[in-house]
């Protein structure tokens, strides 16, 4: 497989990974009224599950794209 194609598909699972993530999670803390759906805390919820994710995502990359040939 082409490692452009690789990578490309790498970062759209990362991307998706982390929506879905932070869609259970945001739904998690307003069905426990932490906050209400129109408050800032959906942006924030989604804002640290990018942070993470993307530490996670340059962390394994090393990993997951060794030198090959």
């Amino acid at each position: 497989m082409n490692k452009n194609l690789k990578v490309f598909l790498y970062v759209l699972a990362w991307i998706i990974s982390w929506f879905v993530f932070s869609s259970i999670i945001n739904a998690g803390l307003i069905t426990t009224n932490v906050y209400s759906e129109e408050e800032k805390g959906k942006v924030i919820t989604f804002f640290i599950g990018a942070i993470l994710f993307l530490f996670g995502g340059t962390s394994l990359y090393k990993e997951v794209f060794t030198n090959e040939k």
